[in-house]
């Protein structure tokens, strides 16, 4: 079972989309997320050709959450509350889980 949205999936947001979710989440240990590589891409090792990487240090304001399962969860509840909207999850049973929040969670931000 997928338990955490991929960093394609972070490809698939708007510049106000990822802000909304930056200011949303509140980071803490075992988090995971991403952040922009600086360094060129003929620079890059060959291992490292997507334009972001996973990193386990400080978290600075341009990391993005790799949400997983529980947090979509919570993102969506705290959406809710403030916004009122209301949020219909249809669960086909060959699609992921994970996927199918991720699609609910764009669409509250």
């Amino acid at each position: 079972m997928k338990r955490r949205i991929t960093p394609e999936q972070l490809q698939e947001l708007t510049d106000k989309q990822k802000q909304k979710l930056m200011e949303w989440w509140k980071p803490k240990e075992g988090d995971w997320y991403e952040i922009p590589i600086k360094t060129p891409i003929e620079e890059r090792k060959e291992d490292h050709k997507a334009d972001w990487q996973i990193k386990y240090k400080e978290i600075g304001s341009d990391h993005i959450p790799l949400l997983d399962i529980s947090q979509m969860i919570e993102l969506l509840e705290d959406s809710l509350e403030d916004n009122q909207h209301y949020c219909e999850i249809r669960w086909c049973r060959y699609e992921e889980l994970c996927d199918i929040l991720w699609k609910a969670v764009k669409a509250a931000l």
